[in-house]
């Protein structure tokens, strides 16, 4: 996408900011953030599990689940909900949301035999198996509307995975993030039944995802959302 950031923020100011990354696994996000910036911010990642968190940073982890309610400290409105409700329930007037998710919306996702987009054709069967819309996109601006979100904007990217890169380095790291949803997805697949997808094919995916890189590499589809709080 070319920047880690959509919302308008001004990170300039020595005034102190407070950046909440949900769903933040190895905080990955939130340090490029913070390397960015010449002035100190707080900076709070979360996750379901504190397995996921690394050592030694400078970044503040909990442990907290989208899925429930929020501490009470962190929010200015009442619990709501859902994920999203309570995500946005944080915000303080004149805060900004940025959400970002994978965008398996049938306009993207083909038969094409790329390994990385039989990812995201396995991660759009997983959502239509749980009876979820695929298309995140149509949910995620109903949401921020139901909550009275202003400067609501989208943007559908895609990024391009290891060998269509120019970053070596993030190339090879986006790279392994596929192969390791990969590896997840087939779990997921077993655990609902899925049939769509022979078992030796879910086997093999991670590894194909990881040697199909170095000559062709592969997309990822991202969806993004920001609003506003007035």
């Amino acid at each position: 996408m070319g920047r880690l950031l959509l919302v308008p923020i001004d990170f300039s100011s020595a005034h102190s900011l407070r950046i909440l990354d949900a769903g933040t696994a190895a905080v990955r996000w939130l340090r490029d953030l913070q390397r960015e910036q010449r002035f100190q911010h707080e900076y709070i990642g979360t996750d379901i599990t504190e397995s996921f968190f690394p050592p030694h940073t400078d970044v503040t982890y909990k442990v907290q689940d989208v899925t429930e309610p929020w501490p009470q400290g962190w929010a200015d409105s009442p619990q709501l909900e859902d994920v999203v409700a309570n995500l946005i329930g944080l915000l303080k007037p004149g805060g900004w949301i940025q959400l970002m998710e994978s965008n398996v919306s049938e306009a993207v996702v083909t038969d094409n035999d790329n390994p990385a987009a039989v990812v995201w054709k396995l991660l759009r069967q997983i959502y239509l198996a749980m009876d979820v819309e695929p298309d995140v996109g149509a949910r995620l601006r109903a949401c921020f509307t139901r909550a009275g979100l202003v400067e609501v904007r989208e943007d559908r990217v895609v990024v391009p995975i290891d060998a269509r890169r120019v970053d070596a380095g993030m190339g090879k790291w986006s790279t392994e993030t596929v192969a390791l949803t990969a590896q997840q997805l087939a779990l997921g697949v077993k655990h609902l039944g899925i049939t769509s997808f022979v078992k030796e094919e879910l086997e093999h995916l991670p590894s194909r995802v990881l040697s199909n890189s170095e000559d062709h590499g592969g997309t990822y589809a991202v969806y993004a959302i920001i609003g506003r709080r007035p």
